[in-house]
């Protein structure tokens, strides 16, 4: 790594910039994804920052332009010249006339979706903004979720770059494999999907008599996953999804404790983490991290605590209320213990985890949660639907600002490492889920007799 970056870092300290933006550019405008390495040139890029080879605001600035801009370009040939392509070239990459009928409808569901979680996959990265455009997806729609995943992915991998340092090699490895798993998944749902909407009845009789013959064979493993997966019902689809959430905010908390005491990948992010805050520091950033480090401290957080304690009680939403007293009540106590426990195994302080980044989630996620379950949950007119849609999105997006501001201004303020706010937000995430899935089991309990 050395050798290589001895090599290269006088042409990017000149040229670097040029050569981001060409290449985040040409990946998305003229199908060139394919054979760029977009994403490479943006991790290399991130690893030259933490070199001092290239500014990293730049980096994610030209980043983000180049990808962007190469999407809005993508777009209009699509726009343009897109059926006119497919219909005459379309045989030949097995895209059909057929096809674009339903592709337009897949895009008009579907759109903003495919476009954002595109730009973390390669080939989808290179052919939605096409696609987009010959399905003439609403241009505004297209434009903002365009904008939206071009400015994360240039930063997330940036930043990957640069935090990771010497070690990019083997992040790049990861992303690799997750990029390849969200495209495989991709085109899976894709197909699925399409394969339904074409064989429907006859999907149907096929999954009927599959239901039929394993009910017959292995009646109690096959209705045992059944009723597992059954969405209509508590104790099916949403308990599983709520129980697995669980397990992975607990593995998530075991691992990151392994890895520190392994000294591993995060504990180097962490040694990252504080060389970049300090790389950024300016009045201004210090101004903002002030304001939110007193706008959102302990007296807030317990503020928000017992204005949601005292809507559940006027609302007399009981249940809600239970499920919230065990997840607050009990949480102090638990994260106490939690520390002890940790701060025994060497290498640990009392620091870990984060408090503010536990209860944050823990108070802002119950928020958010309240708000999911208490308005606008009956059905009705399309104009309440999209009220409760919006509602929803706008609750949850604040709880998740709010909540990562919390963990930003401590890491910013050196009270914690990255690894600190990390472990919080995953035993919070832990122990508010656990709680609700308690009471809503007690819930259904109670109600079904």
């Amino acid at each position: 790594m050395a050798g290589i970056l001895k090599i290269i870092s006088p042409y990017f300290s000149h040229e670097g910039y040029y050569i981001l933006f060409l290449m985040t550019f040409l990946e998305t405008a003229l199908f060139f994804g394919f054979i760029v390495p977009g994403e490479s040139i943006v991790v290399i890029s991130g690893l030259l920052a933490s070199k001092g080879v290239l500014d990293l605001g730049n980096v994610v600035l030209i980043a983000s332009a180049g990808a962007i801009l190469g999407d809005q370009t993508g777009y209009v040939i699509g726009r343009e010249f897109g059926q006119k392509l497919i219909a005459r070239y379309g045989g030949r990459i097995f895209l059909k006339t057929a096809y674009i009928a339903e592709t337009e409808s897949f895009f008009k569901r579907h759109g903003g979706k495919t476009v954002f979680l595109g730009r973390f996959a390669a080939w989808l990265r290179a052919m939605s903004p096409f696609v987009a455009g010959s399905s003439r997806m609403s241009y505004p729609k297209f434009v903002f979720f365009n904008a939206a995943g071009g400015l994360v992915w240039a930063a997330g991998y940036s930043l990957l770059g640069y935090l990771v340092g010497d070690s990019w090699e083997q992040i790049r490895r990861y992303l690799g494999e997750a990029g390849l798993f969200v495209l495989i998944t991709g085109a899976a749902l894709f197909f699925i999907l399409r394969l339904f909407s074409r064989k429907k009845h006859l999907l149907i009789q096929r999954l009927d008599w599959l239901d039929k013959t394993l009910s017959a064979q292995v009646p109690m493993t096959w209705g045992f996953l059944k009723a597992r997966l059954d969405a209509g019902r508590w104790w099916g689809l949403r308990l599983t999804v709520a129980l697995s959430s669980i397990f992975i905010a607990f593995h998530t908390f075991g691992e990151i404790i392994e890895s520190q005491t392994r000294r591993g990948l995060l504990y180097r992010l962490d040694l990252k983490s504080a060389a970049f805050i300090k790389s950024i520091e300016s009045p201004g950033f210090a101004r903002a991290m002030t304001l939110a480090s007193n706008i959102l401290d302990f007296y807030v957080i317990a503020a928000a605590a017992a204005a949601l304690g005292l809507f559940l009680l006027l609302k007399k939403d009981w249940w809600r209320l239970y499920a919230f007293m065990l997840a607050a009540g009990a949480g102090a106590p638990l994260l106490f213990l939690l520390k002890i426990g940790v701060s025994q195994r060497r290498g640990f302080t009392f620091r870990f985890p984060s408090g503010y980044a536990y209860s944050s989630i823990i108070i802002f996620g119950f928020w958010a949660y309240t708000g999911w379950v208490s308005f606008f949950t009956a059905g009705g007119k399309e104009e309440h639907r999209k009220r409760r849609k919006v509602f929803r999105a706008t609750v949850l997006f604040f709880a998740a600002a709010l909540s990562l501001l919390v963990g930003a201004s401590r890491i910013y303020w050196d009270v914690h490492w990255l690894t600190d706010v990390l472990a919080g937000y995953a035993a919070g995430f832990a122990w508010l889920a656990l709680s609700i899935v308690i009471v809503r089991t007690i819930e259904e309990s109670v109600t079904r007799k």
